[in-house]
């Protein structure tokens, strides 16, 4: 893939997960990210939301329903859509993968949204691409505003 791969996301969307975030802290939020990839340019259409079913370590590890991902694979699928990602939060963290994420990364070639949360409520956001092969490595995704961008009609 030449150049940037570009994760756009509606600003109303993007507060969506940032108050997830908050709402969860001092625990992982989580969800998916629904849309449609055109080249290097991937759009996020909806959120999403799961709630956090790790069985322990949520301020650490997240995990996202399997009722919710065979669900929502289905509604993309039905729509003409694709998974094309997922999002979740560090509390107290970087907006970057961490070990963890790295050891549990299973699905490559998808947008990670990730939202750095801490106690006063302030949110810094980041977003990666989870390359393919059965190593995870995240490379960084330019984050745009999709309400922005003018688009010609396919």
């Amino acid at each position: 893939m030449s150049g940037a791969t570009i994760l756009e996301l509606p600003a109303p969307l993007l507060r969506r997960a940032e108050q997830a975030a908050r709402d969860a802290y001092p625990e992982e939020c989580c969800g998916l990210l629904i849309g449609r990839r055109h080249g290097a340019t991937w759009t996020v259409h909806r959120l999403a939301p799961s709630a956090n079913v790790a069985q322990a370590e949520r301020r650490a590890r997240f995990e996202i329903d399997p009722a919710i991902l065979l669900r929502e694979q289905r509604r993309a699928r039905d729509a003409g859509e694709a998974l094309i990602g997922l999002y979740h939060s560090h509390p107290d963290g970087e907006p970057a993968p961490s070990a963890e994420d790295e050891r549990r990364a299973w699905q490559a070639d998808q947008a990670w949204l990730i939202l750095a949360a801490d106690r006063d409520r302030a949110i810094r956001v980041a977003a990666w691409l989870r390359g393919p092969g059965d190593r995870a490595t995240f490379t960084p995704l330019v984050l745009r505003d999709s309400d922005l961008v003018e688009h010609d009609e396919l």
